[in-house]
């Protein structure tokens, strides 16, 4: 059987190039847009005006911004590392139960457990948002 060539000159750039016009005008266009417009005073129906980095010194002075941020930082650890510790539990039950063999009746151990994770999954998203919301608000159990 024949080698495939290598290199194939300009044919695979010409079949790629439809796929990058695509990712180039849907991602990189308004991305390099908004990092434009990120250093103008541009308003809806107004000319734009360069106003350099005064607009990121005064998002950073701002205790919203850092509130936010803050606010974003609590949601990624909270739900990261529940949904981790449930990813990581229910590998460990069912690689157990892979190991001792479980079939027939006891192999819905592991579709047990399955669903015991997507619900703390789904647990996990459901407590997390709304203290992300609402961080003032107590959760009372």
């Amino acid at each position: 059987m024949a080698e495939p060539a290598r290199g194939g000159g300009a044919v695979p750039w010409l079949l790629v190039l439809p796929m990058l016009l695509l990712i180039g005008s849907v991602i990189l266009l308004p991305e390099l847009w908004a990092l434009y417009l990120s250093f103008t005073d541009y308003a809806v129906g107004q000319t734009a005006t360069f106003v350099g980095t005064g607009n990121y010194a005064a998002l950073l002075a701002s205790r919203s911004f850092w509130m936010a941020a803050l606010r974003t930082l609590g949601f990624v650890v909270v739900a990261v590392s529940l949904e981790m510790l449930a990813g990581v539990t229910l590998a460990c039950v069912l690689g157990l139960a892979y190991l001792m063999n479980y079939s027939g009746a006891t192999g819905t151990l592991g579709l047990a457990f399955a669903a015991t994770g997507a619900s703390f999954t789904g647990f996990t998203v459901t407590v997390s948002v709304p203290v992300v919301l609402a961080p003032s608000a107590s959760i009372t159990v």
